[in-house]
């Protein structure tokens, strides 16, 4: 269950309670990869949950997975979100969490084989391609998939860029690329206060994402793409 209540213990007891049974379950040696809900990074960036799963993936070597349950959005998912999940937000994560996951490739209301579907919640249908009826079913692109196609291609420009810095020999340029990379990582993590006057009188934080479209345009991602682009010609010429 996914509670916006943060600050409240009522409603979301301290991450160690929840995390550290986990850790103790007699299977848990075996298990190779972990996966964790986002909201464990929403809440980890202030109260240090992110670093006690990642002394536990040291002391396991193991690796992290996020997985993603946007199915909760409904109809007021956009691909922004997508594009986000899999790009900025996978590429701040401690280098310990690997990949990005959805929870839900699709749930269309009323499917006689998925025990979830309801519509009672607002869900909706949610899917990544759908069946095109004018070329034999084969998948057609969804703005979902277009939004995590997006993110992918993000987070590989910043590597790629991350690598030129590494290899190049032109100081100048170097400086001027990580500069850049520093500034998207801060832009990109900033903390949010649940408790700040825009938030009352419900004291309940937005949607993550929502909030970081107030900091982070889509257009503003095209503009750090671009730039990015040109520091790695640069950095390789």
């Amino acid at each position: 269950e996914v509670r916006h209540e943060w600050d409240t213990e009522e409603y979301h007891p301290p991450w160690n309670s929840q995390i550290d049974p986990i850790f103790s379950l007699p299977y848990h040696e075996y298990v190779d990869i972990e996966a964790y809900n986002p909201t464990l990074e929403q809440e980890g960036m202030e109260n240090d949950a992110m670093d006690t799963v990642v002394d536990h993936l040291h002391s396991t070597q193991a690796s992290g997975m996020m997985y993603l349950n946007r199915a909760l959005k409904g109809s007021s998912l956009t691909s922004y979100d997508l594009r986000f999940d899999h790009g900025l937000y996978l590429w701040y994560l401690p280098p310990e969490i690997i990949a990005n996951v959805p929870w839900t490739y699709q749930f269309v209301v009323g499917d006689p084989f998925d025990d979830l579907e309801s519509n009672n919640d607002g869900f909706g249908d949610w899917l990544y391609v759908y069946p095109d009826p004018l070329n034999n079913n084969e998948p057609l692109p969804s703005y979902n998939l277009m939004g995590v196609r997006e993110g992918i291609d993000d987070i590989k420009y910043l590597y790629t860029l991350e690598k030129a810095i590494e290899t190049s020999a032109n100081s100048t340029k170097k400086q001027e690329a990580q500069e850049l990379l520093d500034d998207i990582r801060q832009k990109s993590t900033i903390v949010m206060d649940c408790e700040a006057p825009e938030y009352q009188p419900t004291g309940k934080c937005p949607d993550y994402v929502d909030l970081m479209q107030q900091h982070i345009t889509p257009e503003q991602i095209d503009v750090w793409r671009k730039e990015i682009v040109d520091l790695i010609l640069d950095l390789k010429s």
